[in-house]
């Protein structure tokens, strides 16, 4: 039995074919237009490359850091109101981060649901438990909170 990824990824390698580069993205759409026809309601994805192995990331560009709010704010600009999906995939980040994304969707937002399919720790379960509603699927994942105060040492190194 072939999981429900490996599903989309058999789709986006059929779609290089007819897409070309823009396979992913072509398949992404259709992707959220599916789930939008289902739910009704607009969603936007937060997601990072945290569960990818072998790619060397950044830890900056996983996690949820303050120029996130930016984010939000233009792929919600459009979004005609009052309920939205959010769906996130994330280990978490600066939780002062979180609060400024939570401030910014509630004075647009009433109805907020979030879809986690995998997994939301730390200042992403923050986010999460703001929501009116959390989906998740049988094996997802939130917490911990464990709030991280870097710590400089003598030798200059960050704990």
């Amino acid at each position: 039995m072939s999981t429900p990824w490996a599903k989309v990824l058999g789709e986006i390698t059929q779609g290089f074919q007819s897409h070309g580069p823009n396979a992913v993205d072509v398949i992404r759409r259709q992707k959220i237009a599916a789930v939008t026809a289902i739910t009704g309601r607009p969603l936007v994805i937060y997601a990072t490359a945290c569960t990818t192995p072998g790619k060397p990331v950044p830890d900056i560009l996983l996690m949820i850091e303050p120029s996130d709010k930016l984010g939000f704010q233009e792929v919600t600009d459009k979004v005609k109101g009052p309920n939205l999906d959010v769906l996130i995939h994330s280990p978490g980040g600066i939780a002062d981060a979180a609060a400024s994304i939570v401030e910014l969707l509630r004075e647009r937002f009433t109805g907020i649901r979030f879809i986690v399919p995998f997994f939301a720790k730390s200042a992403a379960t923050m986010l999460v438990l703001s929501g009116d509603q959390v989906l998740m699927t049988p094996a997802a994942e939130l917490g911990p909170i464990d709030p991280q105060m870097p710590v400089v040492l003598p030798n200059g190194v960050v704990m």
